[in-house]
C-alpha cells in the first residue's frame, strides 16, 4: 500500500468511526457507479448522506486550497443521482458532506472539518 492510499484508508476509518459517534448509520463505503466513486453513504434521521472525504497531511496550505473542483463535484451529482436511482431514494431527502481530514503525522493526531449541505 502506497502512502497516499494508507493516508485515505486511515482517513476512511476515522470518518467511519465519526460518523458512527454522532449516530449515523453507514450504509456504504466505496460506492461505486461505473467510474464513478461515493466515498460513505450514511443515514441520519431518514435523511440519506452521502459524504466526500478528503484526508490530507497538515500543512500551512491544507486548507487553503479548495478540495473539491468543479468536475469533481460534477462526478459526484451524478454519482449520488444514479445511487438514488438504483436504491429508489427521492434525491431531495439527501444532501452531500464534506469531511475534511487534517493529519499531523508528528503528533500522531487529526482534526476533523465537517461541512454540511455542500451543494445548498
Amino acid at each position: 500500500m502506497t502512502g497516499r492510499s494508507s493516508l485515505g484508508r486511515q482517513g476512511e476509518n476515522l470518518a467511519k468511526k465519526y460518523f458512527n459517534q454522532l449516530g449515523y448509520s453507514i450504509l456504504n463505503a466505496n460506492y461505486q457507479v461505473g467510474h464513478l466513486e461515493i466515498d460513505l453513504v450514511t443515514e441520519l434521521s431518514g435523511q440519506v448522506v452521502f459524504v466526500e472525504i478528503k484526508t490530507r497531511l497538515e500543512n500551512q496550505d491544507s486548507l487553503k486550497e479548495n478540495p473539491l473542483s468543479r468536475k469533481q463535484l460534477t462526478n459526484l451529482k451524478k454519482a449520488i443521482m444514479a445511487y438514488c436511482w438504483n436504491e429508489n431514494i427521492h434525491p431531495e431527502k439527501t444532501r452531500l458532506d464534506l469531511l475534511i481530514i487534517l493529519v499531523d503525522s508528528k503528533k500522531q493526531s487529526a482534526r476533523l472539518r465537517h461541512y454540511q449541505d455542500i451543494l445548498n
